[in-house]
């Protein structure tokens, strides 16, 4: 699905907006708190469950719907300006490319968080289901699979 350049432009602002935001501490502390996108994807895990449960029971209002995509969407972008997790166990003259795939990987769950949006917004939601089931899903796997430190597997 080609995506329109006004949605390509507004995501890019939005992108823009939120990377200008201070970030968090970026791993976790030497007492075992979680890090900043442990956090960030606990509540993107909590939007991914409500969104598929709204999906799974839809109704003429999927207004539900769309503040869960939305929401993942807000977290995704959060994301993005973190680190992984396992950086640190990633040879010093990788890192850099490391955290580019992580962000490329970032970007590609949220174009699918996109089209998954419209095919709400087009009043498609077993569209926007399989959309979750599918590609969502399994981009939130490989990335777990890449950036997770090897305990949290």
């Amino acid at each position: 699905m080609k995506l329109p350049v006004k949605l390509l432009a507004g995501l890019t602002c939005a992108g823009l907006f939120w990377s200008a935001l201070p970030t968090a501490d970026l791993r976790a502390d030497e007492e075992g708190e979680h890090s900043a996108l442990h956090e960030i994807m606990e509540q993107m895990k909590d939007n991914l469950k409500r969104l598929g449960r709204s999906l799974a029971e839809p109704s003429d209002d999927l207004s539900d719907a769309l503040h869960y995509i939305s929401e993942m969407q807000r977290l995704a972008l959060e994301a993005k300006q973190q680190q992984p997790n396992n950086l640190d166990e990633i040879p010093e003259d990788q890192r850099g490319e490391h955290v580019k795939s992580f962000r490329r990987d970032i970007l590609g769950a949220l174009q699918v968080m996109v089209e998954l949006e419209l095919a709400i917004l087009d009043g498609q939601p077993e569209q926007a289901l399989e959309l979750l089931k599918g590609p969502l899903l399994s981009a939130r796997k490989e990335g777990h699979k890449r950036y997770q430190k090897d305990e949290e597997h």
